[in-house]
């Protein structure tokens, strides 16, 4: 076998790997928004899912069992509720488990893991933003949830997997390996630290429910792409910040003003190659 065909076959199959965490990050970001009618008639729908569900199939047949679980579980909802039921149910969920306004049991946002005064959420943000902005996302793209909201980080991740693929297909080492520093890094310091112990904090919350089932996605998920990157995850309990000191949601330290962030990928040029 040729050098040149050992490449292509290593590029295809990292492709593959990559467009398998893309989907599962981006299915995951999709779930942990609020459920109106558009997600509900997104998620009902069995091409939702099975793209995922074969390329897991392929991969690893444990993380195809729990994305084939998590849509049963959907199924089973509907079926004994109807689907105007099934909704307004996963809407209760919702709210019990993730509510601004009474405080829901499993918040999902990264400043509430992890004892830290308000001094460092700023930075903590401002470094969430600096990812975002060095790959071309502004606060608009992310202004329907706070830059540490679990949805936000996965749909950052999704993107970045597309575009490890994308750089395997084309045979585009130098970005491959930018694109892959800054997965590394987003992984290592933000989604990878704290949503092992989210994760779990909603299986037990929700242990038969639609959100229980994702919560299982997505710690499989975290532990797939963190396998292959050679990363340690946090660990599966961490404590939650007081409430007083809850980040106030405001942007104002987020994407526009995460220079901080930003720095560490400027000499790789990625904003230059965005």
């Amino acid at each position: 076998m040729s050098d040149s065909t050992l490449t292509a076959l290593v590029n295809e199959c990292d492709a593959r790997t990559c467009e398998l965490l893309g989907g599962l990050y981006a299915l995951l970001s999709n779930a942990f928004t609020f459920p109106n009618a558009a997600w509900f008639e997104t998620f009902r729908r069995e091409s939702c899912w099975e793209a995922v569900r074969v390329r897991a199939a392929d991969a690893d047949a444990a993380l195809a069992a729990r994305v084939t679980g998590t849509e049963r579980r959907l199924r089973r909802i509907r079926s004994e509720k109807g689907d105007a039921g099934a909704l307004s149910a996963l809407q209760d969920d919702y709210a019990r488990l993730f509510s601004h306004a009474v405080r829901g049991s499993c918040p999902p946002y990264e400043l509430e893991y992890g004892r830290r005064d308000i001094l460092q959420q700023s930075p903590q943000l401002a470094d969430i933003g600096g990812f975002y902005a060095a790959f071309g996302l502004s606060q608009e793209d992310s202004a329907r949830e706070r830059l540490d909201h679990v949805s936000v980080e996965c749909d950052f991740l999704a993107r970045l997997s597309c575009l490890e693929a994308e750089a395997a297909v084309a045979d585009d080492a130098e970005r491959a390996q930018v694109v892959a520093d800054a997965h590394h890094a987003f992984l290592a310091d933000h989604l990878g630290r704290w949503a092992p112990a989210f994760a779990r904090q909603v299986d037990d919350a929700d242990p038969d429910g639609f959100f229980g089932g994702v919560a299982k996605i997505l710690a499989a998920t975290i532990e797939t792409d963190a396998g292959r990157r050679g990363l340690s995850l946090g660990p599966t309990y961490l404590p939650l910040c007081h409430e007083d000191s809850e980040a106030t949601g405001e942007f104002e330290c987020g994407v526009d003003s995460g220079d901080e962030g930003r720095e560490r990928f400027v000499s790789l040029g990625i904003e230059k190659k965005r």
